[in-house]
């Protein structure tokens, strides 16, 4: 009977939660999705002195993977500092867009072409 309660108890706070415009989280459900979007993107050293051409509108992540934020859509040269792949296997590159300074991973599918040396993170 309590563990009834407790599940009303909490179904009945969630949805008066949701109804004020409050956002909860269950402690240690955290994903790479809803960790990766802060002010901070996942670095790598710049080793390499590659170039790309990203193609119109792609999304700098602040990660290698679809699941992290995507801050900024550029298009045009960036210069590559590495590459990598994430956990599924995608290649990405972390790099500079040269006309705003932005840095961020670029999903190796949203290039157009690469030149010069490209290292491994």
């Amino acid at each position: 009977m309590s563990l009834h309660i407790s599940k009303a108890f909490a179904v009945g706070s969630a949805m008066v939660m949701m109804a004020a415009g409050v956002t909860a989280i269950a402690a240690g459900t955290a994903t790479a999705s809803t960790t990766a979007c802060n002010n901070t993107v996942v670095g790598g050293p710049n080793n390499s002195g590659g170039f790309l051409q990203a193609k119109a509108g792609t999304p700098y992540r602040k990660g290698p993977g679809a699941n992290y934020c995507a801050y900024s859509n550029r298009e045009g040269t960036g210069a590559i500092w590495c590459t990598k792949r994430s956990a599924d296997g995608n290649p990405w590159y972390l790099a500079r867009d040269t006309s705003s300074g932005v840095i961020g991973w670029v999903w190796a599918g949203n290039v157009s072409s690469t030149s010069g040396t490209i290292n491994n993170c």
